[in-house]
């Protein structure tokens, strides 16, 4: 059985205080994530990701990952775009791109522990 070429567009739902919650992607494909990068001004080395803040990253990151959101005043929902980020508190953006980092670092936590490429009992076979 070959590997999966295509991200699956599957999506988890994420509870916030107060009762909100936001719909987001399990995981970005190529595009979006090369535009997430481009947005949020990351500088990419060897290393990996260096020299950002939460600031560079929390609305591009929320615009790439949120699909939906329960988001309203008065009743009238709010689209999910950087206007409406803008508009919030400081807090309730940091909240959300909080819970979205917390929901990246438990997926990639998931796939390396149900990664097929757990070569543990080839090296106890041996």
């Amino acid at each position: 059985m070959g590997r999966d070429w295509f991200v699956k567009p599957e999506t988890t739902k994420i509870e916030l205080d107060d009762k909100e919650w936001i719909c987001v992607k399990n995981e970005l494909n190529y595009g979006e994530k090369a535009n997430l990068i481009k947005e949020s001004k990351v500088k990419i080395g060897a290393e990996g990701a260096e020299d950002f803040s939460p600031m560079d990253t929390a609305i591009p990151g929320i615009l790439a990952y949120v699909v939906g959101w329960s988001v309203e005043t008065d009743g009238k929902s709010h689209p999910i775009a950087r206007e409406t980020l803008e508009a919030m508190p400081f807090d309730y953006v940091l909240e959300i791109g909080a819970a979205i980092n917390g929901h990246i670092l438990n997926s990639a936590e998931e796939k390396k522990v149900n990664s097929p490429n757990d070569t543990s009992s080839e090296s106890e076979q041996s």
